[in-house]
């Protein structure tokens, strides 16, 4: 491959020569580089450099301090004079100042007690350019906060720019689309109350928020029934809206809405014998044992009930203009009877056929995760991660998930019908200043970042639970598990091919289980299968490059492998989410690992239905998002 720019942060475990030798060749040649944190190349002294940052002066590196923003590019839209902090567990490196024939030119200053001299360095190299930051803008982007990020991103694209590239958003780093705000919702993300407090209206019964240290830590923020009874939110003057509330037993818990009519109607959840009815009939089973996320709305003439994301029940209404009140009152008749991420909305912000809006946990675009913190915003929360940037023509873009189904692209509030297709669609984005919001809309699309209750997913065969990623920064938890055993991850729909399954995991760095180093080192899927047994359907699992790299099984048997692709080996996993998917045809089964193809297999028989999942065995697994297309 050519490549026109290279940016390094802190490499690990490369003899110094190869590293340097090669980094210079590259900018002589006319190729841009950025560095920083290159401590454990540059020995004590910062000599034999090859020219590619100026010596190091004692002491070698400071922890935190500031940067003073001046007049130079690198810091262009910040004020001059402009404080950037440095946290206090990452290190500035200390520079001699460039003498009077010094190549180098200098941009900000560091401080800590004292002038520590120039944040970012500047250089001609043979014909291409090199950028060595004293500050590692890049690192504590990724691993502490976003102070320094305005900077990171003028360094990117000044030299992305000088190499013919042009971004497509104004900020690459999250999608700028805001849910639409509902008319209510209520995470009860608040202390331990013997009561709900306003605006809930308790009509009998007890009820009291658990706040942040309940008996069972997962029971943390959820409103629980300490005497059976009722409880009432919300505004009858509100019309047209779904009620949706996520629901754990024991016991029966019941969601009641009034239409427009008058008439009343329940959605009720057993615990004991885990059925759903909607007005005392149509009971229907629903898998998993924890929580569950009812819906109730009237539509087009049927009220409608879900469960799960699924339609469970449909009644016919007798005015086709019905539509619900939005003040439902929620019943409970066991002690221990929970509620949580109660949410009341237009029906207009609903997608067609679903009880989903965008930006909700299970739509077509989850919103719910974006964290002001860490690099997670820029990978697996940013519009990348649907949208492939293709350099051979312009504003070219592919999407990362098959269509199996025609959907609208919305980009700055146009839309454009997008037809479907088996194949990754490749189009051009139309001409605009910059993308301030792009996403698909389409109900035939689930996304899912695991930030509220897990209600279309359950586990078996190890606890799935929030988890930090490092043991050595709690700061980030997330959706994961840690097993000697084998531990799956299952979604509750049934699907039949045309369908595909994308997922973006993580090893977990915790010391006490073990290490990403050592242990594990396996990312799996599973497809066609029965939501009970991974020794049923398809398996895909995806360990280390040049060991046993990407793999396909069926029933017990491996029908085809990719050595070439798989996982790394040591400090390359520490930070990296790594992206496995599958797209299922009735006659073709493709794996896709980091977006590469790894598998194209041609089947002899179609594959039925079934569900998906993910797995692992004897390992630690973050998981970040998870997103389905059917």
């Amino acid at each position: 491959k050519k490549y026109t720019v290279v940016a390094a942060s802190d490499p690990f475990n490369k003899p110094a020569h190869l590293v340097t030798s090669a980094l210079k060749d590259f900018a002589e040649a006319g190729g841009n580089l950025l560095l920083e944190n290159f401590r454990q190349v540059m020995g004590d002294t910062g000599r034999g450099n090859h020219h590619l940052w100026p010596p190091l002066r004692r002491p070698w590196s400071r922890n935190g301090g500031i940067v003073t923003a001046d007049d130079g590019w690198p810091f262009q839209g910040l004020e001059k004079g402009t404080a950037l902090k440095i946290a206090d567990d990452i290190a500035m490196q200390n520079l001699h100042q460039p003498g009077k024939d010094s190549p180098w030119k200098g941009y900000g200053r560091q401080f800590r007690y004292r002038d520590e001299g120039y944040s970012i360095w500047e250089r001609d190299l043979g014909k291409g350019h090199v950028i060595y930051c004293a500050t590692p803008y890049c690192f504590q982007t990724m691993w502490r906060n976003r102070d320094l990020e305005p900077v990171l991103r003028n360094l990117i694209l000044k030299y992305a720019q000088d190499a013919g590239h042009q971004p497509l958003w104004n900020d690459w780093t999250r999608q700028s689309l805001q849910p639409k705000d509902p008319c209510f919702a209520d995470d009860f993300m608040r202390q331990e109350d013997n009561q709900p407090g306003q605006p809930w209206i308790v009509k009998s019964g007890r009820f009291k928020c658990t706040g942040d240290k309940p008996e069972n830590r997962e029971d943390a923020f959820s409103l629980v029934c300490a005497e059976p009874g009722e409880v009432q939110v919300g505004e009858a003057a509100w019309q047209d809206v779904v009620i949706s509330a996520s629901v754990k037993g024991p016991g029966r818990i019941a969601v009641q809405a009034v239409t427009t009519s008058g008439r009343d109607h329940k959605l009720e959840y057993d615990a004991t014998t885990r059925k759903v009815e909607l007005n005392g009939t149509n009971a229907i089973n629903v898998r998993g044992a924890e929580w569950h996320r009812l819906s109730l709305l009237a539509r087009t003439g049927w009220l409608e009930a879900y469960c799960d994301g699924s339609l469970v029940a449909k009644i016919k209404l007798e005015n086709p203009n019905e539509t619900l009140h939005g003040n439902p009152v929620f019943s409970f008749s066991e002690i221990g009877g929970m509620l949580d991420d109660v949410s009341i909305r237009s029906l207009e912000q609903v997608l067609p056929g679903t009880d989903r809006a965008i930006g909700d946990e299970g739509s077509c675009l989850a919103l719910d995760r974006i964290s002001d913190e860490g690099i997670e915003r820029s990978t697996i929360f940013s519009p990348y991660v649907w949208f492939q940037v293709l350099p051979a023509f312009r504003n070219g873009v592919r999407l990362s998930m098959p269509l199996f189904k025609p959907g609208v692209l919305h980009t700055n509030g146009t839309g454009y019908l997008l037809q479907a297709s088996n194949e990754l669609l490749e189009f051009a984005l139309p001409e605009t200043e910059g993308l301030a919001e792009i996403y698909v809309e389409t109900p035939y699309w689930k996304d899912y970042v695991f930030k509220k209750r897990m209600t279309d997913w359950y586990g078996l065969g190890g606890k799935w639970e929030q988890l930090e990623r490092w043991s050595c920064d709690d700061k980030w938890s997330w959706l994961g598990v840690e097993t000697e055993d084998r531990a799956a991850l299952w979604n509750k729909l049934t699907l039949s091919p045309p369908f595909a399954i994308r997922a973006f995991l993580s090893l977990g760095a915790r010391d006490y289980f073990s290490s990403e180093y050592d242990h594990g080192q396996n990312m799996n899927l599973v497809f066609g299968g029965d939501g009970a047994s991974l020794d049923r359907g398809w398996q895909v699992r995806g360990m280390d490059a040049r060991g046993r790299g990407i793999e396909l099984w069926h029933a017990g048997q491996l029908v085809a492998s990719n050595r070439e692709l798989g996982l790394g080996r040591g400090h390359t996993l520490h930070h990296s989410w790594f992206e496995i998917a599958a797209v299922v045809q009735k006659d073709r089964i493709r794996v896709y690992f980091e977006g590469r193809l790894a598998i194209d297999h041609q089947l002899q028989e179609p594959i039925g239905s079934g569900q998906v999942g993910l797995w692992t065995e004897k390992n630690s697994i973050r998981v970040g998002r998870i997103q389905l297309s059917w």
